[in-house]
């Protein structure tokens, strides 16, 4: 009684979600349990390399618009603070981010082409790799569930994941999976944002040629197939099935 006792409790939270993806919830509203109002409360959340819109997905919490620029405080943190603070369920914060390990391997590839830019190989994983970053885990759109035009991060993961698929295929010209890789990155994208009021013809063209390169050059690799059947009903009217082969 009459002092005042300072309670630390430590927690491992494993994280939810769809890979690529990971969710984390910091759990504020037990606290309204407490007496009165919670003087201040602050929540750090630290990254194990440097923390931007391509690595965290945007909130679409009408009170937490963009979750990077308004709460980075370094390089690799960001921080929340509350003051006279009664929390309710609503009050608890979620985080997606794109899963710490593939994120890594992200880093990792773009530091090997630093010194390996020939290498047609670990260019077309860097595509591969950005691409799944861009678009949803559902296969339903991008990322997140948000749209291209309104995600900077987005925007900007399709635009390096084209750039990476555009080296593999000028150093590894007839390797028909990276053909039918950047195909697929092209023909979703432009299926999706031209709902978006995009207008993505060129984009749905150029994948278009990119599938019909990658069914010339292996027309019965597994993989290859796998891809255009993915891709046949986002292509509309520019490819279609005729018997077992797609023109």
């Amino acid at each position: 009684p009459q002092k005042d006792v300072l309670i630390q409790v430590n927690y491992t939270l494993e994280a939810g979600g769809e890979t690529p993806f990971a969710l984390f919830t910091y759990i504020f509203s037990t606290g309204a349990g407490w007496n009165g109002t919670i003087g201040s409360a602050t929540l750090f959340v630290r990254f194990p390399y440097e923390v931007n819109e391509l690595n965290v997905l945007p909130s679409y919490r009408a009170d937490e618009p963009n979750l990077v620029g308004d709460h980075k405080i370094s390089p690799t943190e960001l921080k929340w603070t509350w003051t006279d603070f009664e929390p309710e369920r609503g009050d608890n914060v979620e985080i997606w981010v794109v899963e710490p390990a593939l994120w890594q391997k992200a880093l990792d590839l773009e530091k090997q082409l630093a010194d390996r830019g020939w290498d047609g190989e670990l260019w077309g994983m860097l595509g591969k790799t950005y691409k799944a970053f861009t678009i949803s885990s559902r296969g339903k759109g991008f990322r997140g569930g948000g749209n291209y035009t309104t995600d900077e991060g987005t925007r900007e993961l399709f635009h390096r994941s084209v750039e990476a698929y555009e080296n593999a295929i000028r150093l590894k010209a007839l390797d028909a999976q990276w053909h039918a890789g950047f195909a697929d990155l092209l023909i979703y994208y432009a299926h999706f944002a031209a709902y978006e009021g995009v207008n993505t013809s060129a984009q749905m063209q150029r994948g278009l040629l990119e599938m019909n390169t990658a069914l010339r050059l292996s027309p019965t690799d597994a993989k290859v197939r796998e891809i255009a059947e993915n891709i046949l009903w986002y292509a509309g009217d520019g490819m279609v099935k005729k018997g077992d082969d797609y023109d």
